[in-house]
C-alpha cells in the first residue's frame, strides 16, 4: 500500500517540469546511441551505417519516450492540461469572437443569478428564526370575499384561552413614530406587542431581560426593549443602553434589555413595548387593529390547528352575530403570509429571465456552428494525421467548458451589481429583500447556468466534429487517385483514400523537429514494411519491391536487397 501511494505521488510530481525530464531523458537516449554508433565505428561500418545500426540495436526511441512519459506522469491529467493550453490559445487567438460569446453568455447567467438571489431571499430562504415552520399566523377570515384580514383585541383573547393547538400565541401593533433617544430625536419603527411575543419566537433578550408582569399589566407603566442596531447607534453598545430611556407616545419608558442583533420582526421594528398599557385595546369587536402570530405544538400540523381554529370561529359566530357574522379564522404558515402578494410575481420573473437564458444559448449554438466553419479544415487535417473522434471532440469541449466558465465568472460579477439594482428598483413592502445577494445557494443556480451553456457547447463540438468529418474529404481536393484522375472528396461525398492522405501526411510530418524525425526513423526500422524513396525513382532489386503512387516504392517482406550498396546510393528513410 505504502510502495503504491508512493508511486502515485510520484506520478503526480512527474506532472510538473516535464520539459526539463524530457530533455534529460533525451540526453540520456542520445548517449546511448553515440555509444553504440562508437562500437560499430569500431567493427568497422560508416557513420550512417553506424547510427543506423545503434539505432536498430537501440529500439524506438520516440515509443521509449512515450512510455517514459506515461510512467512518469498521469496521461489524463496531462492530457487534460494540454487541451486547456490549447483552448486558452484558440480564444487568445480570436479575441472579438471570445469577447462577444462571453457576454452573450455572461448576460443570461447574470440575469438568472440576479434573479434567482432575489426568489431565494424572499421565497425559498427559511425565516431567520428557531425552527419557522412552525411559526404561523391567525388572522380573520371574510367568507364571502375570502379575504385575510387584522383580528380585534377580544377575538384574540377567545383564540387563546380556547385553542389547545399552539404553544404560544401573541398580538401585536407596528407603525411609524417619534421617538426620543437622549437628545436626538428621529422617526422609528415601534411594535405594540403581547408580552409572550419573543416567546414565540424563542428568542430572548441579549442584554438585560423582557418585560415584567408590573409593566405588562393593563394601564401599567410600561418599559420598552431596544433592537441592538438602534442601541448601538443611539448609545454606543447594547449594555451601554440599559439604564436610560427614550420618549415615544407623550411617554418616558425605561430600557429593560436589547434584543439580539439581526432581530426586527414584525419588519423593521427598533423598539418594542407592551400592549394595552400607555395605549389600551380597542374593546370593540368590530375593531380589527391587530395582527396575531402562534407557535404550532410539535404534535399538530396545520391541518388540526386550522380545524380547530375553524369550529371556535363558528362558535363565536353563533355567540356575537352582530359582530362574527360571516366571519371565522385563517391559519396561514407565516412566510407564506408575508409572501403571498409577491409570489406569482416573483416566479413569473425567474421564469422570464429563464427564457432569456435559452436564448443566449441558442445564440451562442448559432455562433459556434459559424465559427466552425472556419475550423472545418483544420480538423479535417487533425482527423487524417491520427487524432481520434473522442480526442478531437475533447478538445472541442475543453473550449466550450472554458469560455463557460468565463462566462460564469463575468455573470458572477453581473448578478451581484443586477441583485443590488433589483432590490433599489423594488417596492419597499417586499418582505425580506433587503437579504438578498450571493451565497451558496445562488452562487449553485449560477454553476447551473454555466452547466448549461457548457451543455450547449459541447453539443455544438459535436455537432462541429460531425460536420468536419463529413467535409474532411475536402483536403483530397487536387490529388491524384492511382488511375491519374482527379478526385474531390467534398463533391464525392466519400471519405478521403490512403492515397489521397499521405502526400499531405508526409508534409506535415516534414515540419517536425529533427529529433522527431529521428525517432521515428528508429521506430520504422524495426518494421519489416517500410517506404524508401529512390531518387532516381528506379528499384533496386526489380521483383522484390514494388512502386507505389507518387513514386514510393514499397519494400515487401523478404526482400534482400542491399539499398546501401545499391546503384541508389542515395536512398534514405522517408
Amino acid at each position: 500500500m505504502v510502495r503504491r501511494w508512493r508511486a502515485w505521488f510520484s506520478r503526480l510530481a512527474g506532472i510538473f517540469g516535464g520539459e526539463q525530464r524530457d530533455r534529460e531523458f533525451a540526453r540520456e537516449v542520445e548517449s546511448h546511441l553515440q555509444m553504440h554508433a562508437e562500437d560499430n565505428l569500431r567493427r568497422g561500418m560508416s557513420p550512417q551505417e553506424a547510427r543506423r545500426e545503434a539505432l536498430m540495436k537501440l529500439g524506438g526511441v520516440t515509443q521509449t519516450e512515450e512510455s517514459y512519459r506515461e510512467r512518469r506522469g498521469v496521461p489524463v491529467i496531462e492530457t487534460l492540461l494540454q487541451d486547456l493550453r490549447f483552448a486558452a490559445r484558440m480564444l487568445r487567438k480570436n479575441p472579438g469572437f471570445t469577447a462577444v460569446a462571453v457576454l452573450v453568455m455572461a448576460l443570461g447567467i447574470g440575469a438568472n443569478t440576479a434573479m434567482f438571489s432575489v426568489v431565494n431571499a424572499v421565497l425559498l430562504k427559511p425565516l431567520a428564526f428557531n425552527d419557522p415552520d412552525r411559526i404561523v399566523t391567525l388572522s380573520s377570515l371574510w367568507k364571502k370575499s375570502g379575504h385575510h384580514g387584522q383580528v380585534s383585541a377580544p377575538d384574540y383573547r377567545d383564540w387563546r384561552d380556547q385553542s389547545s393547538a399552539f404553544e404560544g400565541m401573541a398580538y401585536y401593533e407596528n407603525y411609524d413614530t417619534a421617538v426620543t433617544a437622549g437628545s436626538a430625536a428621529e422617526y422609528t419603527q415601534i411594535a405594540m406587542v403581547s408580552p409572550n411575543l419573543f416567546h414565540v419566537f424563542r428568542v430572548q433578550p441579549a442584554v438585560g431581560r423582557e418585560f415584567s408582569a408590573e409593566e405588562s399589566k393593563a394601564g401599567g407603566g410600561g418599559a420598552v426593549i431596544l433592537s441592538s442596531a438602534y442601541a448601538v447607534n443611539h448609545f454606543g453598545s447594547a449594555a451601554g443602553a440599559l439604564g436610560h430611556s427614550v420618549r415615544l407616545l407623550s411617554k418616558t419608558l425605561d430600557i429593560v434589555g436589547v434584543m439580539p442583533a439581526g432581530f426586527h420582526f414584525p419588519d423593521k421594528t427598533d423598539v418594542w413595548f407592551p400592549a394595552n398599557t400607555i395605549m389600551g385595546d380597542t374593546e370593540s369587536r368590530s375593531g380589527h387593529n391587530y395582527l396575531v402570530v402562534a407557535r404550532l405544538k410539535p404534535e399538530v400540523g396545520l391541518e388540526q390547528a386550522q380545524a380547530q381554529m375553524t369550529a371556535i370561529g363558528t362558535r363565536l359566530t353563533e355567540k356575537y352575530p352582530d359582530s362574527n357574522a360571516g366571519k371565522n379564522v385563517a391559519v396561514t404558515r407565516m412566510r407564506d403570509e408575508m409572501v403571498s402578494d409577491f409570489r406569482l410575481t416573483l416566479w413569473i420573473m425567474l421564469a422570464a429571465v429563464g427564457v432569456v437564458l435559452l436564448i443566449a444559448c441558442a445564440n451562442l449554438a448559432n455562433m459556434l456552428l459559424a465559427k466552425s466553419v472556419a475550423r472545418t479544415k483544420e480538423i479535417a487535417i487533425r482527423a487524417a494525421l491520427g487524432a481520434g473522434r473522442g480526442r478531437i471532440v475533447r478538445q472541442l469541449i475543453t473550449e466550450s467548458v472554458v469560455m463557460a466558465l468565463l462566462a460564469g465568472a463575468v455573470g458572477v460579477l453581473l448578478a451581484l451589481w443586477g441583485s443590488r439594482l433589483l432590490v433599489a428598483l423594488a417596492p419597499g413592502d417586499v418582505p425580506r429583500l433587503s437579504e438578498a445577494g450571493i451565497d451558496a445557494r445562488v452562487l449553485a443556480c449560477g454553476g447551473n447556468c454555466v452547466v448549461d451553456d457548457a451543455a450547449d457547447g459541447s453539443r455544438t463540438a459535436a455537432e462541429k466534429f460531425r460536420g468536419a468529418a463529413e467535409r474532411s474529404a475536402g483536403i483530397s481536393s487536387g490529388a491524384r487517385t492511382g488511375d491519374g484522375s482527379e478526385r474531390s472528396g467534398l463533391r464525392s461525398g466519400k471519405r478521403p483514400t490512403r492515397d489521397a492522405v499521405l502526400p499531405r501526411a508526409a508534409s506535415a510530418s516534414a515540419l517536425n523537429s529533427r529529433r522527431g524525425e529521428r525517432g521515428r526513423d528508429a521506430r520504422r526500422t524495426r518494421t519489416p514494411d517500410f517506404r524508401w524513396r529512390l531518387l532516381d525513382r528506379s528499384s533496386a532489386c526489380g521483383t522484390q519491391c514494388e512502386r507505389a503512387a507518387g513514386g514510393v516504392f514499397r519494400r515487401r517482406t523478404g526482400c534482400v536487397c542491399n539499398f546501401g550498396n545499391s546503384p541508389a546510393a542515395g536512398a534514405r528513410l522517408q
